[in-house]
């Protein structure tokens, strides 16, 4: 989005000056060009700014303008990246703040999946050092993401505890990949049980996604195009969360996955 508005703006003030400015019309494209780069300057330069005021903690009312700019750099990431995501089965989710498990694939799992599902409001449990990133980092705590220390089960479950709190307070969904760590040959690892203990605090569906093509993005990005699409592989409704213990739960969620 910002990328096509800055891409407007930019030939548009490289045509006026072409008009009204006694130049050559060869200077047009050079002008756009460096209107283009000067405003994507001006736009990383002031993120980093605001970004230096933002609040450190975890946890707090989720920040809307955090959310918008997540996702605004994550459709921009995705861009660069030449990744073309496509979204099945969005029609089955809840229209109720559930918990999300998504087998994972690679590092661009998480942007995949904010972008594809930018219309609800999501969280998603990631890594401790994503939040020590420098510009994104504060945006992306504040936002409502949560860091996930798997060395420290004591804030491991106090994160797991956090996730459950933004479904029941906030209204919000909360994306979790089960497996702990990414796949190394897309084979679906054995599941965390952590994450079903959210949905079993927060009374809440889980929704099982399914990623495909992803891990087909490093070695392809930028030159070629990267197609991954996100599927709906299936719901577990909020009875059968409350009904049924975490282990079978999550033996069930993998059969889904499985099976998909």
């Amino acid at each position: 989005m910002i990328i096509t508005v800055f891409g407007i703006i930019s030939p548009l003030i490289a045509a006026s000056l072409c008009l009204f400015v006694p130049i050559s019309w060869w200077w047009c494209a050079p002008i756009a060009l460096g209107v283009f780069t000067m405003l994507n300057v001006w736009l990383v330069l002031s993120k980093y700014v605001q970004s230096l005021f933002l609040k450190k903690e975890v946890g707090g009312k989720p920040s809307a303008y955090c959310r918008f700019w997540v996702i605004r750099v994550v459709e921009w990431f995705n861009t660069l990246a030449g990744v073309s995501v496509k979204l099945e089965g969005e029609e089955n989710i809840p229209d109720e703040p559930c918990l999300l498990i998504c087998n994972h694939r690679s590092l661009f799992d998480a942007t995949v999946a904010l972008a594809a599902l930018r219309r609800r409001k999501m969280s998603v449990i990631a890594k401790e050092s994503v939040f020590r990133l420098p510009l994104v980092g504060p945006f992306i705590r504040r936002s409502a993401c949560l860091p996930l220390d798997r060395g420290n089960p004591r804030k491991g479950l106090a994160t797991l505890k956090n996730a459950s709190k933004l479904i029941t307070e906030y209204g919000m969904d909360v994306l979790i990949y089960p497996e702990g760590t990414r796949s190394p040959d897309t084979e679906l690892l054995p599941f965390k049980e952590g994450a079903f203990m959210v949905a079993k605090w927060a009374k809440a569906p889980i929704v099982v996604l399914k990623i495909e093509g992803t891990e087909r993005i490093k070695g392809r990005s930028p030159l070629r195009k990267t197609r991954v699409t996100l599927r709906v592989v299936g719901v577990i409704d909020k009875p059968c969360v409350e009904e049924t213990r975490v282990t079978p739960l999550s033996d069930k969620a993998r059969d889904i996955m499985l099976n998909s």
